[in-house]
């Protein structure tokens, strides 16, 4: 199994979308960047790998421009919203497009989407509706116990969870297969306990 269309949602500096180009050498892979400061390290880091577009915006529920603040430490905590991790103070001025316009057309399959964008993941997984049909893999890190149970509730009838971490309250990753990967290859469910009944 190999995907032939990789998304990658919150590519900050390119760290992700590096890995991806290396491992699917063959899959085109578009990288959605917001932060002009991040999406220029992108692009050099990405520079050398051709299936890799680039573009500097954002993906969310609903389109226009909006503060992206600056994280206290790094770049990668970089937020539409404000929390301990983001300077109140200090911003970028990004733009944002809805997500369904942005992916429909690209998801040629099989496809992975791996989703990092500091707390809007539950808007763009809402804003994508049924195109989330059209996904193989799914890969999150979600920034609160709320998003990652409203991620699973939005995934629950069409995939299955395949990996999952957590390194604090709020914080951690998740990966889901749709179900159609686990018919297509049947001994990923070989672990799976039936029902017990006495």
């Amino acid at each position: 199994w190999s995907p032939r269309t990789i998304i990658d949602i919150g590519a900050n500096v390119g760290a992700s979308a590096v890995f991806f180009g290396l491992v699917f050498p063959e899959a085109r892979l578009i990288a959605y960047e917001p932060s002009p400061s991040s999406a220029e390290f992108l692009h050099k880091n990405t520079a050398w790998l051709p299936q890799v577009e680039v573009h500097q915006v954002g993906l969310f529920d609903a389109p226009g421009k909006q503060k992206l603040y600056i994280g206290t430490v790094q770049c990668a905590q970089a937020s539409l919203a404000q929390s301990i991790e983001t300077r109140s103070d200090s911003f970028e001025e990004i733009s944002l497009v809805r997500a369904r316009e942005a992916l429909a057309g690209e998801l040629n399959g099989p496809v992975v989407i791996k989703m990092d964008t500091e707390g809007a993941e539950t808007n763009i997984l809402r804003d994508l509706g049924d195109l989330v049909d059209q996904v193989d893999l799914f890969y999150f890190e979600y920034h609160s116990e709320r998003d990652r149970r409203e991620i699973d509730r939005m995934l629950a009838e069409r995939f299955k969870m395949w990996r999952s971490s957590a390194g604090f309250v709020h914080r951690g990753t998740s990966a889901y297969l749709h179900n159609r990967v686990l018919e297509a290859v049947p001994q990923l469910n070989v672990l799976e306990i039936p029902p017990i009944s006495l």
